[in-house]
């Protein structure tokens, strides 16, 4: 039912489980999912909290109260929530992930790491977990410690086939991988931060292999694509003009600055601008993948009407919208070989 977006026949088929059966753990989650979604808040908080009392405080139930608390913005009550699942049960991992997810929420990075370092020593087989340890290494500063725990979860993730049969219709249909795909996108993020381009265009496109649908590897070609072409541009002491969209949008007439240097574009360093300029001689050109400033001998000017294009569509950036590259989502559906498009 939820999957053919009929959430309230979902919801009464679960009431009328639990009437036979109150205990039933699966049938009570799936209700309290069903009401978050349709932000019956209260009402899915009253079905975890009699699910632990009926259930004599499963952790599951507990976990449960903390997402709900998460979606709520109240942190301090997930945290409480989370912790009591884990002194339930040390090893609930669900309810590690949570909290860590929720101290990086919080700018918290090495309490996350302790929190699923401690789940992960319990519960070594989980690679969604390895995978939340990448990403708080990455937050720590610690590339090649990421990288390893990235790889390790690739390694105990499941494998699906690329396509499959579907036995309704007989015909062939991709099957995402998507889990799988995040990773090798991650490692590919690290690598492009390292400046390893060609290991990284490597994960990238194997990314884009288990899911041809992921955004996060398109948002990584682009940012090697970009990365690729304004190192080569600082190296040579020339920036080649960037033709303006012939689509532009109105509005869309952002672009840099004279006096603004070119920003790091993977890191959250952001340009601001309000009209477009051109790039003078003496403007310092970032190296795109450190906080390092190259200076270009005589970098040569975008052209003053230009607007700034995005590297992989007609799509022009603006100034309302312009933000760390990393984050912006660019879609492909057929990029060119990064090293004819630097």
């Amino acid at each position: 039912y939820l999957a053919q977006g009929r959430s309230q026949d979902a919801v009464a088929q679960y009431r009328s489980i639990l009437e036979l059966n109150p205990t039933n753990v699966d049938a009570r989650l799936a209700l309290g999912q069903a009401l978050t979604s349709m932000r019956r808040l209260e009402e899915a908080q009253q079905v975890y909290a009699d699910g632990l009392q009926l259930t004599g405080g499963r952790p599951e139930f507990s976990t449960a109260q903390g997402d709900l608390a998460v979606a709520q913005d109240d942190l301090n009550a997930a945290i409480a929530s989370y912790q009591a699942a884990l002194e339930v049960n040390p090893a609930h991992w669900p309810a590690a992930m949570g909290l860590s997810q929720v101290f990086l929420k919080r700018n918290q990075p090495s309490s996350a790491l302790a929190t699923i370092e401690a789940v992960s020593a319990l519960r070594p087989d989980v690679p969604q977990a390895l995978a939340l340890r990448g990403d708080i290494d990455r937050a720590l500063a610690r590339s090649e410690d990421a990288l390893a725990a990235y790889r390790e979860a690739i390694s105990l993730a499941p494998r699906r086939p690329a396509v499959k049969p579907d036995r309704a219709t007989g015909t062939i249909r991709q099957v995402d991988n998507k889990f799988v795909a995040d990773l090798h996108a991650a490692i590919g993020e690290v690598l492009l931060e390292q400046r390893n381009f060609d290991a990284a265009a490597a994960s990238l496109d194997t990314a884009l292999r288990f899911d041809p649908r992921s955004a996060r590897a398109y948002v990584g070609r682009g940012n090697l694509y970009l990365g690729l072409a304004i190192v080569e541009a600082a190296s040579n002491g020339t920036a080649a003009p960037i033709a303006p969209s012939a689509a532009a949008p109105v509005g869309a007439s952002a672009a840099i600055e004279p006096t603004a240097a070119v920003s790091d574009v993977l890191t959250s360093t952001v340009v601001t601008a309000t009209t477009p300029a051109a790039l003078a001689s003496t403007t310092a050109v970032s190296d795109v993948l450190t906080t390092t400033v190259v200076t270009a001998a005589a970098p040569a000017a975008i052209a003053p009407s230009a607007a700034v294009s995005d590297v992989l569509t007609s799509t022009v950036v603006t100034a309302t919208a312009l933000a760390p590259i990393a984050k912006v989502p660019v879609r492909a559906t057929n990029p060119a070989r990064f090293t004819q498009a630097a």
